[in-house]
């Protein structure tokens, strides 16, 4: 979303933004858009433009049960691993695992191998869990649950609620 006019004021407004990440919508409610302040075309800069794709990144995340790129920097961290370590270990190309670090999108299947090499596993348990939307997943009783995860460490399994 480059810059449209040459002016220099900007001011901003909460607008909806619905981009497409993959094949789906993704609607972001209160956006914060940049205008130009004497023609009011949208005024974005490449940063704004990066904020709001990352914004709609997380919510895709979110949506879908997939690490956020803090979760995956966190749990590299406690497993002792270097991104290079953990590149090597899945077999993917060096910097893959910094570039899910720094924000970029993973899919389902880099999502599930970060799981496994990580010590975490998806939880669908039908009849306890179901999905609830962008808000993550609920319990059978109402509970909303951001996300949970299995973490299996000396044969014991921890139900870590995120």
């Amino acid at each position: 979303m480059p810059r449209e006019c040459d002016h220099e004021r900007t001011r901003y407004e909460h607008r909806t933004v619905t981009l497409r990440v993959f094949v789906e919508e993704v609607c972001l409610r209160y956006a914060k858009v940049p205008v130009c302040a004497q023609c009011g075309a949208e005024d974005w800069t490449d940063a704004e433009a990066d904020d709001l794709l990352m914004s709609a990144y997380r919510v895709y995340r979110q949506r879908h049960g997939l690490l956020m790129p803090e979760e995956v920097f966190t749990r590299r961290i406690l497993n002792g691993w270097s991104q290079n370590d953990l590149d090597q270990a899945l077999g993917w190309h060096a910097g893959t695992v910094a570039a899910f670090e720094r924000g970029a999108l993973q899919t389902k299947e880099h999502d599930d191998a970060l799981r496994s090499a990580l010590g975490l596993v998806r939880l669908d348990i039908p009849g306890f869990l179901q999905w609830s939307g962008p808000a993550g997943i609920a319990s059978t009783s109402g509970t909303p649950l951001s996300r949970m995860d299995v973490e299996v460490k000396s044969g014991a399994v921890i139900l870590a609620s995120r």
